[in-house]
């Protein structure tokens, strides 16, 4: 960041890191039907910060390090590079003609997802806006897989605010916007929440002509009922229309993970030389979605 993140306040739960320390997680997402329960190790952090009630960040004997956020799981140490590459390379690709490209990444508390926006060399800067400044500090200090010095680069400038309320009195435009946030939450139906219609009006206020937006989409199965199977895409292209919605499995996610952008890829590259995940193929097997995906034959409960 331009400058060091400041403090600001997380309260460690002394009685619940005890508790969990050789013990279980349940984990439940707002968009799955499903739980699944993460055995743990060692606990490095338990507690809440100003903005999130439940945090949990432990070592499992399956994922390494992960992230815990409201119940749900964010981020594992053996596959975040999947979810974090794939959410930011295929639109920094679909735009690599763009020059000096102005980039916003809205969440993201890990740091992770601008480590990746920062791999490509024809990034001018980046304004990374997250609410939760303690969350962004604890991951600094207990996660391992977002280099140090992306929060000191001087391409990126670090606003801990709501992105509705940053965005309006920011006079910037940008050519790519990448969505870091909580998963699509369809039971939400006021416009102004996230993914809501005026949440998408203030993103299209600050895209610049030619640009492009990219969010995840949360946890997909296969069905032809879209609405039930894949309800995060569906409420994004609900609101959004015509997008390209892509998928990729996650191991510490346990399935398949959606997500949409808005313009089409570009799956020649070249990609940065760091990637590990993204390349041609893993991008065109991203884009295809099998007959498999839309069959009336999958996810139909049988009569008794």
């Amino acid at each position: 960041m331009s400058a060091a993140i400041p403090h600001s306040h997380s309260y460690v739960d002394v009685a619940r890191m005890a508790a969990l320390t050789n013990g279980t997680y349940t984990e439940h997402a707002c968009s799955s039907d499903t739980s699944t329960i993460y055995k743990l190790s060692t606990v490095a952090f338990a507690g809440r910060t100003d903005a999130c009630s439940d945090v949990v960040i432990a070592d499992t004997p399956t994922y390494g390090r992960v992230l815990f956020l409201e119940g749900e799981i964010q981020s594992a140490e053996t596959d975040q590079v999947i979810y974090h590459e794939m959410l930011v390379h295929p639109i920094m690709a679909a735009t690599a003609s763009i020059v000096d490209r102005n980039i916003l990444v809205v969440g993201g508390g890990e740091g992770a997802t601008v480590q990746e926006v920062l791999r490509w060399t024809n990034v001018c800067n980046v304004t990374w806006i997250d609410i939760d400044e303690g969350l962004v500090n604890l991951c600094r200090r207990h996660l391992d897989w977002t280099e140090n010095n992306v929060y000191n680069n001087p391409k990126v400038t670090f606003l801990a605010e709501d992105i509705r309320t940053a965005l309006p009195r920011l006079a910037q435009h940008y050519d790519v916007i990448i969505l870091d946030l909580p998963d699509p939450d369809p039971s939400e139906t006021t416009s102004d929440r996230l993914y809501g219609s005026s949440f998408w009006t203030l993103l299209h206020n600050h895209l610049r002509e030619g640009g492009a937006i990219v969010s995840h989409a949360g946890p997909i199965s296969p069905g032809a009922d879209v609405e039930k199977y894949r309800n995060g895409i569906h409420l994004i292209q609900s609101i959004e229309g015509v997008g390209y919605p892509y998928h990729i499995l996650i191991p510490s996610f346990q399935g398949e993970w959606g997500f949409w952008m808005s313009i089409p890829p570009v799956c020649t590259g070249p990609f940065p030389t760091e990637c590990s995940i993204i390349n041609e193929e893993t991008l065109k097997q991203a884009f295809t979605w099998s007959r498999m995906w839309n069959s009336s034959a999958v996810g139909t409960i049988r009569p008794l």
